[in-house]
């Protein structure tokens, strides 16, 4: 049975699932949670597994935030803020949670269904 949960209370795998699958629309084929990682299916391009955690991996977060216009930016304790140009934002020790968890409040309505 899914639960749901506040884009705040999201961890990096629930983020990266929920980017997957509702913006990107992509077939989840499992998930790895020890390496707090997905694995989708890229619709079109065969069967291959390929691993998608853009909380985690630059390569996936960083399209993200320059196509979506988020905006970083670090203060003197080290957190992290990021802003949409909605003015939607989270703050977090990762730049890249703290993007996803943005991407998610401005462009995916509540609830997140996580799988459990």
């Amino acid at each position: 049975m899914p639960s749901y949960m506040d884009a705040e209370k999201l961890m990096a795998w629930h983020l990266d699932y929920v980017i997957a699958k509702r913006i990107f629309g992509y077939a989840i084929s499992r998930t790895t949670r020890a390496r707090q990682t997905i694995h989708v299916t890229y619709s079109g391009v065969g069967h291959n597994d390929l691993e998608f955690s853009p909380t985690t991996r630059w390569v996936d977060g960083g399209p993200l935030i320059q196509n979506y216009g988020l905006s970083i930016v670090q203060n003197d304790a080290g957190i992290w803020t990021c802003t949409s140009q909605e003015g939607i934002s989270h703050q977090d020790e990762s730049p890249l949670i703290a993007a996803m968890r943005v991407l998610i409040s401005s462009k995916v309505k509540p609830p997140y269904e996580i799988p459990s």
